[in-house]
């Protein structure tokens, strides 16, 4: 997680790469729990990925079917999305409008 912390956030020093490590930490350790990740041992580091039965990426996901559903999505059929597939409930949420708010 140091490495990511430092290519994500560019810490300016010790103590902010601290808090960045820690938050990634928890939020990998947090997405690894409800199988949203995977992850592998490599030698002293985990390597995490993402879990695709329970992940999806894609485009134009305004026709999308999941466990015999079909979950309409008119407001983002241009928009670059990401679907979680939760116990119980499905999430869909446009990228291109996170990528704005940020």
């Amino acid at each position: 997680m140091t490495d990511a912390a430092k290519e994500l956030f560019h810490p300016d020093d010790v103590e902010e790469l601290r808090r960045r490590d820690t938050m990634l930490r928890h939020r990998y350790k947090n997405l690894w729990v409800r199988d949203m990740l995977q992850s592998e041992k490599s030698g002293n580091r985990t390597l995490y990925s993402i879990n695709p039965g329970k992940v999806i990426f894609g485009s134009g996901l305004q026709n999308l079917e999941i466990g015999g559903h079909k979950w309409e999505t008119p407001d983002l059929a241009s928009d670059y999305c990401i679907v979680l597939i939760m116990d119980g409930k499905v999430e869909v949420h446009s990228l291109d409008e996170l990528d704005l708010r940020w």
